[in-house]
Order: structure tokens, then C-alpha cells, then sequence
């Protein structure tokens, strides 16, 4: 059997190529409270107050949140317990989110707060209009009271459309279409 350097050196240069690039990928995300010190705000709403971090957000995004805070105030019919989360929504777009979520994730009902971090993904997809939701599904846990949640609402099992989001009170369905 003969080998030539050709076989050697290819997987030579792939893991060489994998290891040089482990650094940018394994970037560590900034924790919650980091994000909060440095962004800077870009607008502010009735509902929302919008923050970046790391990234250039047009306040066009503003339009897009508050409009989805009415529609899931309309289908919930829970106006947010702003004595509870703060006046308003502050949503945080930021580079340094790997993944969106509310304020501490599983543990926010013991420090609950109006606050949404998204990733660049969720913001680029809200403002494309078009498969990308999670913006309303951040948004919703705020509206949603953890003993509410578990008693008498639960989102469905299948999707409601490319740009919907579809959700259970009772016995009665409603599908909303994000964004406006």
C-alpha cells in the first residue's frame, strides 16, 4: 500500500484548520448583568424600551415589539404586571447572546423581570419579517405568571404557520400572525 503526502497532509491541515478556529467559536457569552452595563438604548415605546449591544439596531425593531406586546396582550388578556417586571419591556439585542431568553432563564419567576435578551438570529429574523418568532416567544413568558402557565395555558404541539404563534386558553384556540 502506497501513501503519498497528499493523504498526510489533508488531515494534517483539517485539524490544524479546527483548532485554529476553536477560539472565535468558543467565544464565552457575557453574562446578563455585562450586557445590561454596556448596551445603550435606541428607543423607547408605551411598552418597550430597546437596547444594543454590539450591534446597530434601528429603532424600526421598536414598532415590531410593541405591536407584538398588543397582540399578545389581545390574546392572553393579561396586560404585563408592571408592579412585578418594571414599567416597561427591555428588550437587549446583543452579539454576546448565544442563545435569546428572559431575564436569569428557568430562574427568572424568583427574580422576575421585564427583560428580553436576544440574539442577532431572533432580531435579524423579526426584522425580516418572515420564520422567525422567538422575539414573541421571549416576549410571552413575561405575560404568562408561572402558576397561570401550568394551570390553563399551554402553546400547541404543532405549528401554527411559518409566522405564527399559536397558543391555548381553555378550550378555545388562537393563532397570531408575527409580525404586524
Amino acid at each position: 500500500m502506497k501513501v503519498t503526502n497528499g493523504a498526510l497532509v489533508a488531515p494534517f491541515l483539517l485539524v490544524l484548520g479546527l483548532v485554529a478556529g476553536a477560539p472565535a467559536l468558543a467565544q464565552p457569552a457575557a453574562s446578563d448583568e455585562a450586557i445590561l452595563q454596556r448596551a445603550s438604548l435606541v428607543a423607547e415605546g408605551d411598552r418597550v424600551a430597546l437596547y444594543q449591544d454590539g450591534v446597530s439596531v434601528p429603532s424600526a425593531f421598536l414598532y415590531v415589539a410593541e405591536e407584538a406586546c398588543r397582540k399578545l396582550e389581545a390574546l392572553t388578556g393579561r396586560k404585563l404586571d408592571t408592579a412585578t417586571l418594571g414599567p416597561k419591556i427591555r428588550i437587549y439585542v446583543s452579539r454576546a447572546v448565544a442563545v435569546s431568553h428572559v431575564w436569569r432563564g428557568y430562574d427568572h419567576p424568583r427574580d422576575p423581570r421585564g427583560i428580553v435578551f436576544l440574539n442577532l438570529r431572533a432580531y435579524e429574523g423579526a426584522m425580516r419579517g418572515g420564520g422567525n418568532a422567538t422575539y414573541v416567544h421571549e416576549l410571552a413568558h413575561l405575560y404568562m405568571r408561572p402558576r397561570i402557565w401550568k394551570a390553563s395555558t399551554r402553546p400547541f404541539s404543532a405549528p401554527a404557520g411559518k409566522n405564527s404563534f399559536a397558543w391555548r386558553l381553555g378550550g378555545s384556540r388562537s393563532v397570531v400572525t408575527f409580525p404586524p
